[in-house]
């Protein structure tokens, strides 16, 4: 309903849609527009059981690429890689080491994404703090919401991030969330 007004809106018939990263919205408007240019923007894998007919697929890495033509093999499939703003690196504006508790000398591991476990992130810190103990002095900081979810899949992962957080003391720092905006500070 809303899609579909918000299209004749936009006089979508005269333009190519591109729905970023949402699987169930794609299928909704190719249901309402089943002559209309689209495009799927994809950043993670999501179900695709729903894709059907001829479906084009943008992908930001050789990864998801790959993976969404195994899961959809009538799908032409590109990948354009995530661009990146130069101007907002230029301005010097930027969280300092003692913002966080680092020293200079620290080597410093960060990741920042979603804590999830196809990212990974539960195993970065295992790994991490293996090196430590076989005498490795690493960092990590983690940015990403380790209390996002209440309930599910997700929150037992969380919850196994924050057990792991703290077996590793100061040696990682969970900053919690930062806007997009904000993450080139970072």
């Amino acid at each position: 309903g809303r899609l579909a007004r918000r299209a004749r809106r936009l006089r979508a018939g005269e333009q190519t849609l591109i729905v970023h990263n949402a699987v169930h919205l794609y299928t909704a408007a190719a249901r309402h527009y089943p002559k209309q240019d689209m495009i799927l923007h994809m950043h993670n894998m999501q179900d695709t059981s729903s894709l059907t007919g001829t479906v084009r697929i943008i992908a930001p890495s050789q990864f998801l690429a790959r993976w969404y033509q195994e899961k959809v093999p009538h799908a032409d499939v590109k990948v354009v890689p995530n661009g990146i703003d130069v101007d907002l690196y230029t301005s010097g504006d930027r969280w300092s080491r003692e913002q966080l508790g680092l020293a200079d000398s620290d080597t410093v591991i960060l990741y920042a994404g979603r804590l999830s476990p196809e990212k990974g992130p539960l195993e970065l810190m295992q790994a991490v703090h293996h090196l430590n103990q076989s005498g490795q002095q690493l960092k990590l900081v983690i940015i990403g919401d380790p209390r996002g979810n209440k309930t599910g899949p997700r929150a037992a992962y969380q919850k196994q991030i924050r057990e792991m957080a703290k077996l590793m003391g100061g040696n990682c720092i969970l900053v919690g969330s930062v806007a997009p905006a904000e993450m080139h500070k970072v």
